[in-house]
């Protein structure tokens, strides 16, 4: 069960969003909220005043049992101590959502349009982060950064924790032969070529040794490494290992075939397993559309594409048709993903943030997550749908 996500306006805000909602329901001064008005089910809800300004955004699993006593409670924030929100409230108005993913999805997309100035802090999903380079640059570099920027780098990612992302930067330079000190290669080719240098494991570009043409090649080789990571894309670094082999450097040779092994293993530990180029990924969300059947090829299905912090839904159908739905889904979301215009860097950082609370936790995603590129034939999808229902959630 996730936690209610909330955040109390400024009662002169006057963002309007309720025509959005699928339904509302007008609160009265002198009397209180029956309950039974609302629906017992999942929702992202908002509670707006007399002259329809939102005061509240929230998203929740159950809609009659939150409601009621949120109406009743005074918020710690400055706003609510003058008046309860039963008090001042006289409109909620809700949008219908199936499980944790679903929710915030569309808490997230009410959030940035009726606040603004402030939603970020409203989310419900913390941080992500990317690995970040620019080939073109007088200086290239693999760095770690937690959001996407306005620019012409190329992004790596989600992955889970800065910690994951610096790993696989060591990774990078120990694979390619990479500057390990950034301050020195900035004073190429002035730089003073460190220990790396002398034990044979940079071509040192600092001070000039090595032209800066080849090592933006190497550098490029890394970044095409990180977009395939198929066998092809680890010849340079068995080009290496054999050149250091033959000239009798037995331990550079061996510090190669650590990194080799390093790299070939990368797709199987967890934090790297759905790394893509940010900037091209396209994403396909499938999840429950209703309540979980006897049956469970009766259970209905929906789907979302995801591209550059744009989504849209796509039709869905019941369990049993996963084979037609996936195809159908591949189809229709192509013509969103060709059309998906260049997104603002923030909201393309939010929707990969989405996206990557439920790549790394399994114990809270209650939907299959596939980059559509690296989305698997209809069998495999099959199997891990029939997992994924089989799970005791109650959404």
């Amino acid at each position: 069960m996730h936690d209610e996500k909330d955040h109390i306006a400024d009662t002169r805000n006057d963002a309007q969003a309720t025509a959005t909602f699928d339904e509302a329901l007008e609160l009265s001064a002198d009397a209180p909220l029956d309950p039974k008005s609302l629906p017992a089910l999942g929702a992202v809800y908002l509670l707006s005043d007399a002259d329809e300004r939102p005061i509240f955004l929230s998203v929740c699993e159950n809609l009659r049992r939150v409601v009621p006593p949120r109406l009743a409670m005074s918020d710690p924030d400055e706003l609510s101590k003058r008046a309860k929100l039963g008090e001042i409230a006289r409109r909620i108005s809700w949008k219908r959502t199936r499980g944790a993913f679903e929710g915030l999805l569309w808490h997230w997309q009410f959030a940035r349009r009726l606040f603004p100035d402030r939603y970020n802090a409203m989310l419900g999903f913390g941080p992500c982060w990317f690995v970040r380079v620019d080939p073109d640059a007088a200086f290239p570099r693999f760095e770690s950064v937690g959001v996407l920027r306005e620019d012409h780098a190329q992004y790596f990612g989600p992955i889970p924790r800065r910690k994951d992302a610096d790993s696989l930067i060591r990774t990078l330079e120990d694979s390619f032969d990479l500057c390990r000190y950034y301050e020195v290669l900035l004073k190429t080719p002035n730089g003073e070529r460190c220990a790396y240098y002398d034990m044979g494991r940079c071509p040192a570009p600092c001070d000039g040794t090595a032209p800066m043409d080849d090592y933006r090649r190497s550098v490029r080789e890394a970044i095409a490494f990180l977009d395939a990571r198929d066998e092809t894309t680890l010849e340079p670094i068995r080009r290496r290992m054999r050149i250091a082999a033959e000239s009798l450097a037995f331990e550079s040779a061996a510090a190669y075939k650590r990194a080799l092994e390093d790299a070939q293993s990368l797709r199987s530990r967890g934090a790297f397993a759905r790394i893509v180029n940010v900037s091209s990924s396209n994403w396909i969300v499938i999840l429950r559309a209703g309540v979980k059947r006897t049956k469970t090829g009766e259970t209905q299905l929906k789907a979302y594409c995801i591209s550059k912090g744009r989504f849209q839904v796509l039709s869905g159908g019941p369990a049993r048709n996963i084979e037609a739905l996936s195809d159908s889904w591949r189809e229709n979301a192509q013509g969103f993903f060709q059309g998906a215009i260049h997104a603002d860097a923030r909201s393309q950082t939010e929707s990969m943030r989405l996206l990557s609370r439920f790549l790394f936790k399994d114990e809270q995603r209650d939907a299959l997550i596939y980059e559509l590129n690296q989305m698997p034939p209809s069998d495999v999808v099959q199997w891990n749908l029939g997992l994924l229902l089989d799970r005791k959630r109650r959404y």
